[in-house]
Order: C-alpha cells, then sequence, then structure tokens
C-alpha cells in the first residue's frame, strides 16, 4: 500500500471489517475482509447496489413478520 491510497474503516467485528478506501486519481471504492483471510473489493456503484439489495432484502424481512 502506498501512502497515495486513503483507507477508512467503516466497520470492524470479528468476523469481518469494512474499509473505504481512496485511490491516488480518487476513486471510491469498499473492501470488505472476511476471517482476515478473503477480500471482496466493490467500485463506489457496485457498493451503492450492494447497499441497496441489503436494504430491501431487510424490508421483506419485516414484511414476513
Amino acid at each position: 500500500m502506498t501512502d497515495s491510497i486513503k483507507m477508512q474503516n467503516l466497520y470492524e467485528g470479528e468476523s469481518l471489517s469494512i474499509y473505504r478506501v481512496e485511490d491516488e486519481d480518487g476513486e471510491v471504492g469498499f473492501d470488505i475482509t472476511f476471517f482476515d483471510s478473503v477480500t471482496i473489493h466493490f467500485m463506489r456503484e457496485e457498493w451503492n447496489e450492494l447497499v441497496e439489495i441489503m436494504q430491501q432484502l431487510e424490508v421483506e424481512e419485516e414484511d414476513d413478520e
């Protein structure tokens, strides 16, 4: 990792961590790391889509109760 990459820890738990990453060109992405061994990289658009899907699933789950 170089000094020109900015990382912000958004969440850290026992089994996963989420980071916001900004590269030297200003591109923003998000990394989810599971159990310190698997990391999934998302660009901003992909991350936004994932968040929307998770919010929809949460609403559907509440409707089922």
